[in-house]
């Protein structure tokens, strides 16, 4: 059975997708920088896994982002699709 995420979950992973791809990063390479396998990053990408706080935190400081930005717009995606 594959667990889903909520709308929140999805507006960041696809928030980590797109700041990562703007900057030319792969989902390698991202991954590895913050010690997560590539699938699970996917997994984030696509909203069918929560971030937790602490990754959630490598991510942005790799991302050059800070946690309320990819919160921010989490909150904003939510609201645009209810």
């Amino acid at each position: 059975m594959v667990e889903t995420s909520g709308q929140g979950d999805r507006a960041i992973g696809e928030r980590i997708r797109r700041a990562r791809m703007s900057q030319g990063i792969s989902q390698s390479d991202l991954a590895r920088a913050v010690s997560i396998s590539p699938s699970y990053l996917s997994l984030i990408e696509s909203g069918r896994r929560p971030v937790g706080d602490a990754l959630m935190s490598k991510l942005s400081q790799h991302l050059g982002m800070t946690l309320g930005q990819l919160r921010s717009d989490a909150t904003d995606e939510t609201s645009r699709t209810q």
